[in-house]
């Protein structure tokens, strides 16, 4: 999970393949067989599960909604698996795997809403559950222009970009987000650290410190003299 990135949420998983997981039961092919297409559109919702110490229960924690990138099939006589990277619900606009613009160039006219006009290109895609907040700036300050050949990426980045505390990305439950950086204030206006030195000191398990002798010096020697002079230059 990457703040910093407008795909927020990626990662990497590795399925070993068993016969009776392997076969689509509604047809006689395997239905994970490299190359076969009905499985690469599919979403996946990815939830870690901890088990609760006092009940033994599985509490599950849900990690985001992906979709399918870069899927590898491995058969040998020791391996039969699949891995694949699962990235956020921003590759479909990013043209990772949807979101291209195609056979027109779109121009956002000056003084366009930013909302108004984020809505209409998240809908345009597909999407229609989002929280787009008014920004500070909420028209366009100047034209934006996005060729034919572009992505609808390329266009709520401009205009994200016009209110630079403002961000965008998608949540765990697939709902694209526009909103200001919210930063970590107390009452005081003084930015916290998530973790201070007191929590840091419950959590430390083991420490070790070595100190070599060899660079511990108790005195310096000075070599040579100071030169007095009773002279100076006065040019260069």
């Amino acid at each position: 999970i990457n703040a910093d990135s407008d795909i927020r949420r990626t990662c990497n998983i590795s399925m070993m393949l068993k016969d009776d997981y392997s076969e689509n039961p509604l047809y006689s092919y395997e239905y994970w067989k490299s190359g076969n297409p009905f499985w690469f559109d599919k979403y996946l919702r990815i939830n870690i599960g901890i088990k609760d110490l006092t009940t033994n229960d599985i509490v599950w924690n849900n990690q985001g909604i992906y979709i399918i990138d870069e899927p590898t099939m491995t058969y040998s006589a020791e391996d039969n698996s699949i891995s694949f990277r699962a990235v956020d619900l921003m590759a479909q606009l990013t043209g990772l795997r949807n979101g291209n613009l195609e056979g027109m160039t779109y121009l956002i006219p000056i003084g366009s809403s930013i909302s108004s006009a984020m809505k209409s290109i998240i809908e345009e895609q597909g999407f229609y559950n989002y929280i787009i907040l008014d920004p500070p700036q909420a028209t366009t300050p100047y034209e934006i222009k996005v060729d034919a050949g572009g992505t609808s990426y390329d266009i709520l980045k401009e205009l994200r970009d016009i209110n630079p505390d403002w961000e965008m990305f998608f949540d765990v439950d697939g709902t694209f987000i526009f909103q200001q950086i919210k930063p970590n204030y107390t009452a005081d206006n003084v930015i916290t650290p998530f973790i201070d030195m007191d929590t840091l000191e419950v959590l430390y398990s083991d420490m070790e410190l070595n100190t070599p002798f060899t660079d511990v010096k108790n005195y310096i020697e000075v070599y040579g003299r100071t030169i007095e002079t009773n002279c100076t230059s006065t040019t260069t």
